[in-house]
């Protein structure tokens, strides 16, 4: 009932923009002056392709998928290959980081911001269940004291989980401005623009929790942000993971409309034994893997959205 639901919405959503067009005119001139003057500069935006996995060296590449940007339509084609040995999915060619910068440019800042901070909004029960998921591995007598939510963005996580939570000092970190809004809003105490990895190098702050939600994905060295998050936890300090599985059979059925391929940032996708086994690398050990308590059940849902977008 709740997919079919979801297709009614965005039908709907997509007459109301054909009949209503834009609400209001935007000045998009700095952005349109920042791109011509990235292309004039010719920069390079992948690096060379590998040959061997990132993770565990092997040379059994296959193929997954080749796809576009489905979301902001910037030009270009990304490759994904599997590694027979240990299953992690990769972009290869990877982006480099003056691709990143041209992909990323206006997705969660800029012109992007408004729509992303809307889309964030739509499904607040789920940042209610990725806490409550957390919830069994805590102290049942002393509520955290302090909780770094890494990549959080907005602070839509931090806002949900202090309802669960509300002695807790949530604090949220991401690379763009996005925690700011978090702190303004009274979402988290503190907001925090950065790396994980540069935070952990710079701050003194160590955390009872940290949370990475659809973050490693995203990172060129999952090991060093792993690294990181175990150098800011208190002794006894829980993390918590979320990560699309490219071992998900929606990958196979939904192709390109599988949401988690999510390309061009998807820069990793590690299946869940070989993430428990990096975890364990970086002295972390593993309490619990699950596919179900913090699921998203979007698959179907962006499928369509997906669809409707390149219509």
């Amino acid at each position: 009932k709740l997919f079919l639901f979801r297709i009614f919405l965005e039908v709907y959503t997509l007459i109301g923009v054909i009949l209503r067009g834009e609400r209001e005119e935007r000045d998009d001139s700095d952005a349109r002056a920042w791109y011509e003057e990235f292309r004039a500069q010719d920069r390079e935006l992948f690096e060379p392709a590998r040959s061997a996995c990132p993770y565990c060296e092997e040379h059994k590449l296959k193929p997954v998928i080749t796809m576009g940007d489905a979301f902001q339509h910037k030009p270009g084609e990304f490759h994904l290959d599997r590694c027979g040995e240990c299953g992690v999915v990769f972009q290869n060619p990877r982006l480099s980081l003056d691709g990143l910068s041209f992909h990323y440019r206006d997705f969660y800042d800029g012109t992007g911001a408004e729509k992303l901070d809307f889309i964030f909004s739509i499904n607040p029960d789920c940042y209610g269940d990725r806490a409550r998921a957390i919830e069994p591995h805590l102290d049942p007598f002393k509520a955290p004291e302090s909780w770094l939510d890494s990549g959080g963005g907005h602070g839509h996580f931090c806002l949900a989980a202090s309802e669960l939570f509300p002695s807790t000092r949530f604090e949220v970190l991401d690379l763009s401005d996005a925690p700011k809004d978090a702190a303004r809003r009274g979402w988290a105490e503190k907001g925090h623009c950065a790396t994980l990895p540069d935070f952990a190098r710079e701050t003194e702050r160590r955390y009872d929790v940290i949370s990475l939600s659809h973050c490693l994905e995203h990172v060129p060295d999952p090991r060093e942000e792993l690294e990181a998050a175990s150098h800011l936890l208190n002794p006894g300090g829980r993390l918590f993971i979320e990560v699309p599985d490219p071992a998900c059979k929606f990958g196979r059925w939904l192709g390109r409309l599988w949401l988690p391929w999510f390309q061009p940032q998807h820069l990793n996708l590690y299946p869940a034994e070989t993430l428990a086994e990096l975890c364990e690398r970086c002295d972390l050990e593993v309490l619990e893997i699950d596919h179900v308590d913090a699921h998203q059940p979007t698959d179907l849902h962006y499928a369509v959205l997906v669809g409707l977008s390149k219509l």
